[in-house]
């Protein structure tokens, strides 16, 4: 399956404990799905069977952007760990300034290397940049 790629890029950054991204994107929904992207290359998979492919729908809100973006990246390793897949597609859109809907597509058949257990707050920022562009980092916990 083909890996849609967004106008953004993410890093791991050095962290004491556990693992950290620098996420930057054009706009905020390109940041969602390059963070989306970044925490499932950290996970290094490893083809582990037949693939087929798998879909999943998502509607959240939240309080703030931080919590959305938890919560998108936390709903998101719960539906990897529970359908056995690997996200690879991501469709996503804000319906409201805190809230967003998404269709996502990927494929059973990989397991992950490198197991990540949780998304953290832990130093968790997030804000628009001088240039416009949108910026965060974000731990998980390994």
């Amino acid at each position: 399956m083909m890996v849609e790629r967004v106008p953004g890029y993410y890093e791991e950054v050095a962290h004491t404990a556990d693992v950290c991204l620098r996420v930057r994107a054009q706009t905020l929904e390109a940041l969602y799905v390059t963070a989306a992207q970044g925490m499932f290359a950290l996970m290094r998979w490893r083809p582990a069977g037949p693939e087929y492919p798998v879909r999943e729908s998502l509607r959240l809100e939240a309080a703030d952007l931080e919590t959305l973006l938890v919560d998108w990246l936390s709903e998101l390793l719960y539906l990897a760990e529970q359908r056995g897949a690997r996200w690879v597609t991501f469709d996503l859109a804000f319906t409201a300034p805190v809230a967003l809907a998404a269709q996502v597509e990927g494929v059973t058949g990989w397991l992950p290397e490198r197991i990540v257990k949780a998304v953290t707050y832990h130093g968790l920022r997030l804000h628009q940049t001088d240039d416009g562009s949108w910026e965060t980092f974000i731990t998980f916990d390994v």
